[in-house]
């Protein structure tokens, strides 16, 4: 009996590979960009981020560098451990939010804000807002 070639995208994959994407559009990176950076086709790049592609140690290390993110970023928020790929229950946010096109607008505009304290106000104006 041959083994089954399909496999289902484990819940970490995918999450690791939204976190690319968000990651790499925040930078206002192509994909082509991002798989020369570290050695790989655009449409490699296009299989860690939907999640079809595991990605090795080494690999994310270095995207990684090409993002200019530590590796513990891609897991952040990540769903718990284990192949229930269940958000700990701390979680408020929808698992998509950060691949929303509001969110990634939202983040490079933030990001443009010269003047470090007015950013960090703002942040915490948002914040008080938000408990509003």
């Amino acid at each position: 009996m041959a083994a089954d070639r399909t496999r289902k995208s484990d819940p970490i994959d995918a999450y690791v590979g939204g976190r690319i994407r968000l990651r790499r559009n925040v930078l206002g990176q192509s994909q082509t960009t991002l798989g020369d950076a570290v050695g790989v086709s655009f449409k490699q790049i296009q299989k860690y981020e939907s999640g079809t592609n595991r990605i090795g140690a080494g690999r994310l290390y270095e995207i990684g560098v090409a993002l200019k993110v530590q590796v513990s970023y891609f897991f952040e928020g990540a769903p718990e451990a284990g192949r229930g790929g269940k958000r700990p229950k701390t979680a408020k946010v929808p698992e998509d939010v950060f691949n929303t096109k509001e969110t990634i607008q939202l983040t490079q505009t933030y990001l443009r804000i010269p003047d470090d304290r007015l950013r960090k106000r703002f942040l915490s104006l948002v914040k008080a807002v938000a408990k509003g």
